[in-house]
């Protein structure tokens, strides 16, 4: 039964301003009670909340029918309040974890690491914002509507994503070589998990200890636990990382969180919003249980793998109380938490065999007295050509070109329905996906290089090259690879004289005597529509060990420009090692030759082959959808030309781009 108009109102306003009050009183409570308790309590009642403000919210609005407030724009206003209560109540919960959080934890996060959090969180709601403006226009059969609310709250996270390269607004560095990479690498090749990328997280602003494990077979660490911990528990911290990995643990875990709802927006027509509320908690839980599930199953992995689950729970231990946990919490305060206790994962341990009662009780109650830790420490000033850097421009070419691709054959396919009368034909995805991907090569062609001309002027008041020094990129090894993305694992300035080379860059710096090179020649680059060659320098080491690294001009300005450069760059440096020696020539600077062995690189094969065409589908179907709703295009193939053929014409773009990759050639190692 549908109440009156005026009284849907009220019950609107006491719907939302009741929670509202009742969060407010809680926190007030929590800030009162501040004892060991207090945060975790406090985190367990938001959880409870954001399920209100994401699940509940919306059904509740769109059963009092406010909309007929406003006949001439139901839609709009039923998608409108249906976000605005959500979002009032998300923006509380937030206000008062900050509140909490600075006097429980005596936290106060600086202004740049507040805003990081911020857009941190809106990429993590505006697509659940989205899906609300969805189920609104759903129930008022507005489907267009829904398609760009949904895909618009989606989109708009990515645009975000792309300026903020990071995980939970903190900035992230890839660890591509040293002592704490060997280690890991060589850990896991012990335990026979692959990972292809170890990270390290910038947190001590905001005191977060942790690891995680992240699709793509990537760890993270985070700055403090490197601080906090000794070698033999970031060991064990390790083993639980790649032990989720080994189950593939994180897809599983995005599969259950986001496949149950995707599946009910689409039904939301014939079953109705509560039905969204119902999978929305039966989503929850199976999120929360899964992952609690995950937790034991790593540490009982962890502690096989080690031998050493003393060192795992002493670890959890000191993770815990950096964050402001307690070792153990309630049955109820725990029910929401998508890890268990630190005691529990002890007692689950205990039952499994792997430790006795007293080794439990003995970790839980006394750390370990280790005072060596890892030498590892993140810089205060963000790398020039580091992975935020890297990551950005990276996603920035992609969606650029994505857009413009999907935008361009959208108005293509319109035209091709006026011509046609709305026929389809193969002629218009054929004809689509070349022009696609000319527009795409036309964008890769300058986009590419961009970032390098925008470090160049920056590296040069950091790195104070010489006068001659010629601006380039440097991959060790002569096997071309992907660092990041890039072909170049550093980026730096090289030059020459009678003496010998001399390369500065930010992630090495190195010389080579003229006595000890061996050949300077041009050699292949990576695959591709561009020719991309490099120069490749042969020479000895101290130890008089054959070694090779590549070289190429950074300061092209087109992807089209490499190989003329690259004939320019090893003219000079041939001329400048040619020289006779005279009173300009510099001391070579000390500095080890970059091991490619020692190195995190990518096959370019596994990165752009055929494989990776499945994880563009999603952009593709997104862009091709709002290109479709910014163009008119209609969704179901029975009406002609459309979104479908957007789809496959982008899908045939991106082949052809990617054809120097797919097509058979020979197998390279590093």
């Amino acid at each position: 039964m549908i109440p009156p108009l005026g009284t849907a109102i009220a019950l609107a306003i006491a719907w939302l301003v009741l929670p509202l009050a009742l969060h407010a009183v809680s926190t007030a409570r929590t800030l009162r009670n501040s004892d060991d308790q207090a945060w975790v309590q406090f985190l367990s009642r938001q959880q409870w909340y954001v399920f209100l403000a994401v699940f509940v919210d919306a059904p509740v609005i769109l059963a009092l029918q406010l909309e007929r407030a406003w006949p001439t724009h139901a839609a709009a206003w039923a998608w409108a309040l249906a976000i605005a209560v959500g979002a009032t109540r998300l923006v509380a919960i937030s206000r008062a974890s900050r509140v909490v959080e600075r006097q429980l934890r005596g936290f106060e996060p600086a202004p740049s690491l507040r805003r990081a959090q911020f857009e941190a969180l809106l990429m993590a709601l505006l697509p659940a914002a989205g899906m609300l403006g969805a189920l609104g226009a759903v129930m008022l059969r507005d489907y267009r509507a829904a398609a760009g609310s949904l895909f618009a709250g989606i989109l708009l996270a990515n645009l975000i994503r792309v300026r903020r390269a990071g995980v939970l607004g903190h900035r992230i560095e890839a660890v591509t070589s040293g002592p704490l990479r060997d280690h890991v690498f060589a850990f896991a090749a012990q335990v026979n998990v692959r990972v292809d990328q170890l990270f390290v997280m910038a947190a001590n602003d905001s005191r977060l200890s942790n690891a995680f494990a992240l699709q793509g077979r990537q760890v993270v660490l985070t700055d403090t636990l490197l601080a906090q911990l000794s070698p033999r528990q970031i060991t064990a911290v390790m083993a639980h990382e790649l032990a989720h990995l080994r189950h593939h643990h994180p897809r599983v875990l995005s599969f259950a969180a986001v496949v149950p709802n995707a599946v009910v927006c689409g039904l939301l027509s014939w079953t109705g919003p509560w039905l969204f509320t119902a999978v929305g908690a039966v989503s929850m839980a199976s999120f929360v249980l899964l992952s609690r599930h995950f937790e034991y199953v790593a540490d009982r992995e962890a502690a096989k793998m080690t031998n050493d689950p003393e060192a795992l729970v002493t670890a959890l231990v000191v993770i815990s109380c950096a964050n402001g946990m307690p070792v153990r919490w309630s049955t109820w305060t725990g029910l929401p938490l998508t890890h268990p206790s630190v005691a529990q994962r002890a007692d689950a341990l205990v039952r499994a065999g792997l430790m006795t009662t007293a080794q439990a009780t003995l970790a839980l109650s006394r750390p370990l007295a280790d005072p060596e830790r890892w030498p590892w420490a993140m810089t205060a000033s963000e790398p020039i050509t580091g992975t935020t850097a890297r990551t950005m421009g990276s996603q920035q070419l992609g969606w650029i070109s994505g857009s413009a691709c999907a935008l361009t054959l959208a108005l293509l396919v319109l035209a091709a329905r006026f011509w046609l009368r709305g026929e389809h034909t193969p002629l218009v995805v054929i004809t689509g996906a070349i022009v696609g991907a000319v527009i795409m090569l036309a964008l890769f062609d300058r986009g590419a290089v961009a970032n390098y001309l925008r470090w160049r002027t920056p590296l040069a008041q950091k790195l104070q090259p010489g006068p001659h020094a010629i601006y380039a990129g440097l991959a060790p090894g002569d096997v071309p690879r992907l660092y990041e993305g890039y072909s170049d694992w550093d980026v730096g300035f090289v030059e020459a004289d009678a003496c010998g080379l001399r390369y500065r860059g930010e992630r090495a710096t190195f010389a080579v005597a003229a006595a000890d090179l061996v050949a300077m020649e041009r050699v292949p680059g990576l695959a591709g529509w561009f020719a991309s060659p490099r120069l490749r320098v042969r020479c000895r080491d101290a130890q008089g060990q054959l070694q090779c690294f590549t070289l190429r001009d950074a300061s092209a300005e087109r992807m089209a420009h490499l190989a003329a450069s690259c004939t320019a760059l090893e003219a000079r440096l041939k001329t400048a090692l040619a020289q006779t020696a005279g009173s300009h020539a510099e001391p070579l600077p000390n500095g080890a030759l970059p091991d490619a062995t020692q190195i995190t690189s990518e096959d370019p094969g596994r990165a752009t082959g055929w494989s990776s065409l499945a994880g563009m589908v999603v952009p593709i179907v997104m862009l091709s959808v709002a290109a479709g709703l910014l163009t008119g295009l209609p969704f179901a193939p029975a009406w002609g030309p459309g979104v479908l053929e957007v789809f496959l014409a982008s899908m045939g773009a991106l082949v052809l781009v990617r054809l120097p990759y797919l097509l058979p050639r020979r197998a390279t190692t590093n």
